[in-house]
């Protein structure tokens, strides 16, 4: 699948994982798309892959040093201006954690994508402050484009 927001920006999702069925009645194109305008991006590749938690897990060991499964990695690839990233989204996961937070699937993923695509802004989790500012902007996005 491929997206132009304009001639410049693209996106790209890939499927590389049989483990789950992706949500039903959720267009993920779509609504990155959305959040991509809503935050005003401009972007020059984004490239979203689906993976099984072993792939997931064994990346989120090759790269943060934690050997466990997650529900998202991004990587920040941007040489210049443009946004250029890779993100990589585990739906079983995803939906494990929508059991758990009792949030549903399709508002976990929504949560995921945008949590994800605030990476690639920069935004970072890894203090304590620094989640609950990402967690903020996430909440609020997804409260705004579900108010559309």
């Amino acid at each position: 699948m491929k997206s132009n927001l304009n001639k410049k920006n693209s996106v790209f999702i890939n499927n590389e994982q049989s483990e789950i069925e992706l949500p039903d009645k959720f267009d993920s194109l779509e609504f990155i798309n959305r959040v991509l305008n809503y935050l005003n991006l401009t972007i020059d590749y984004i490239e979203i892959t689906y993976l099984d938690t072993e792939t997931i897990k064994n990346l989120n060991n090759e790269y943060f040093k934690v050997n466990s499964e997650t529900d998202t990695i991004s990587f920040n690839l941007t040489p210049e201006s443009d946004i250029t990233g890779d993100i990589y989204l585990c739906p079983k996961v995803i939906k494990a954690n929508s059991v758990e937070f009792n949030t549903g699937y399709i508002n976990e993923f929504k949560t995921v994508i945008i949590h994800s695509i605030l990476h690639l802004t920069g935004q970072t989790d890894t203090t304590e402050a620094s989640y609950k500012d990402m967690k903020s902007k996430q909440e609020a996005i997804l409260k705004a484009l579900s108010n559309e």
